[in-house]
Order: C-alpha cells, then structure tokens, then sequence
C-alpha cells in the first residue's frame, strides 16, 4: 500500500501547526481580533490532523512489530530526541524562574522530583509544544490495547461514545501540563485514524465522491465558529464538562471533519501527491515539531516587544522563518551526525 497521500497529509498537518502556533508570537492583534480569530479557527486544532496520522501509521505498522520492538523503537527515535530537545527549555525554566511558585503541584518537592516532573508532562516550560509527547507515549503503551481493538472491529463503535466524552472533557487549559487529560481528549481521533487505514479504499471512495458535502459541513462549522461563539480557537478549559463557553467543541469535530476532506483533495491532486517537498516536510516532521516554539521565541525575544501593524505578514513571516530554520537545522543535523541524527533531533 502506497502512503503517498499520508506523507503530504503529514507534511500539511506539521505546516498548520508551526503555523498555527505562529498567531501567538510576537504579534499584536488587539487591533485585528476578527482577522485574528479567522486565521485562528482555521490553524487551532493542529494537534488533532497529527494524532489522526499517528493512528493511521500506527495500524499501517500494527502488524510488522511485537509490543517490545515497537517500544524499543519509539524510545529510541522519540522519546530520547524529547528527552535532548526539552532539557534547554526546562533548564531555562529552573535559571529563570520558580518552578515551584509557577506551579503549585511540585511546591515543596525536591529539584530533582521537580526536573522529573517537567518531563513528564512536557508543555510546562517555554517550548509548551512538548505536552504532545508525553501524551503520545501513553498511546504508545497502549499498543496491546489498540491491537485488541483491531481484532474486533466492531471496538471501533467506541469511537462514538469516546467523541461524546471528548466533547465535555475538552482540552487542558495553557499551560499543557495534563497528560492524561490529552490523552482520553485525543483517544477517538487516533481510533478514527486506525480506521481510515483499516478500511482505506472504502472510505476513500466515500470521501471521493463526497468531497462537496465534506466542504459543505467544514465550512458550515467554520462559520458557526466564526461569528456565534466566542470561541476563538480549541476548546480549552481549567475543569473538564465546564460548558461555560458552549456545548460543542466545534474545533474538534471541523478538524475531523477536515481530516477526510484534506485526504479526499490530496489523492485528487497530482501535483501534492508526488511533491517531493511535502514528502520532505513529512520525513522530518518531528524536527519541526521539536524545534519551532525554540525558533519562534528566539524571534520574539530579538523583536523585544509585541508588534501591531502588518500582522498577517508578520505571521506569515514568522510562521515561514520558523519552519526555514528547523529545515536548515534537520539538513545541518543530517549531514554531520547521519543516520544518528534521529536519536538527536528526531529525523
């Protein structure tokens, strides 16, 4: 089976994310609120297109691992790259800070139970796009779980109800320091993965011949979104089933949603299916993932002060330096350390 068009959904989804996450740098948008929660429903939510391809390439390789090798696998390229890229952001939040006034649930613990911690969750320091791998970790150790499930497609049902609980769960409030949380908010994206994968050409078919109506509902939610909530992007909330701000986690099912729409525009694409930039960007994912809040706060800290004005360009540009600059880093890495690199920086 050819993955073509999951290589370009992977290279696609990291852009939206960098990107995404490029709103909040360095960018005064008090002025442009309506051009800012536009831009912001359409990149918020990134996470959700990453965890659908984690489930996809999960079942994809389901059968060619046993639960050690798989395991052995991932700690080598991706939580030992985590563990080497978190630390100057960790050690940046003990040199410049109190971790323990910061956050009360480590007071009074020792520094070395406090470092552990930071770890453990991932998005408590400046590199906050971290959270995802702790999080990803628990689904990597659900690979027995998710085996069983495969075995008995109708466990896929539990998509549904799973949906229903995300919806009232919503995600960890900023900072992301709830792994747990995450994990149950993300559980029915990465089952809706392993199912894209296990009936691919069926539900290929499906999306091929309803791509107007995938764009109808996408662009129905957008607008919804848009002007009658108050939602500016995820759903995020201090306590989960807090409805303060409305019942549906509309972000959540209009990124689903635009998972098959996107898969269903690529595989019509000629172009996008062979771009042999997009297949680059997927190859090195992980580096952007690990590296660009690093490059986006190195560029904030130089600006001095947030900056109004052209803020769409501004954006852009940050967006665009960032990803230029984890794909200057990923061929530096590449070239001098080789095939080591993966251990390093994670491509």
């Amino acid at each position: 089976m050819h993955l073509n068009d999951i290589h370009a959904f992977r290279g696609i989804s990291i852009l939206i994310i960098v990107f995404g996450h490029s709103l909040y740098s360095a960018i005064d948008w008090t002025e442009k609120a309506f051009q800012f929660k536009s831009i912001n429903i359409l990149f918020s939510g990134g996470s959700i297109l990453f965890v659908f391809v984690s489930g996809y390439l999960f079942h994809y390789l389901l059968n060619k691992y046993s639960y050690s090798g798989y395991l052995k696998k991932k700690l080598k390229f991706i939580i030992l790259p985590y563990i080497v890229v978190a630390t100057p952001g960790i050690a940046h939040a003990f040199l410049d800070g109190n971790p323990g006034l910061e956050y009360p649930q480590i007071s009074g613990l020792s520094t070395p139970v406090q470092v552990v911690w930071y770890y453990l969750v991932g998005g408590a320091q400046i590199n906050y796009a971290l959270w995802y791998i702790p999080t990803a970790a628990l689904f990597f150790a659900c690979f027995p779980v998710f085996k069983i499930v495969d075995s008995y497609p109708k466990f896929y049902w539990l998509i549904v109800p799973l949906l229903l609980l995300s919806n009232g769960l919503h995600r960890a409030h900023f900072p992301p320091v709830d792994p747990i949380r995450n994990f149950v908010y993300f559980l029915p994206v990465y089952l809706v993965g392993m199912l894209a994968c296990r009936y691919r050409m069926q539900i290929s078919h499906i999306v091929d011949r309803n791509l107007i109506v995938l764009l109808g509902l996408f662009l129905a939610l957008y607008g919804l979104q848009l002007f009658y909530s108050d939602i500016d992007g995820i759903y995020a909330s201090h306590v989960p089933f807090q409805f303060n701000k409305g019942w549906v986690d509309i972000v959540l099912f209009q990124k689903l949603i635009f998972c098959f729409l996107l898969l269903g525009l690529i595989n019509r694409s000629t172009v996008v299916l062979t771009s042999n930039k997009l297949k680059y960007l997927a190859n090195i994912s992980f580096t952007l993932y690990f590296f660009h809040v690093y490059f986006l706060y190195a560029f904030e800290f130089f600006i001095g002060e947030k900056v109004a004005g052209a803020v769409f360009s501004i954006w852009f540009s940050m967006g665009l330096a960032s990803v230029l600059c984890c794909t200057a880093l990923a061929a530096i890495a590449q070239r001098t350390l080789g095939r080591h690199s993966r251990l390093f920086i994670g491509s």
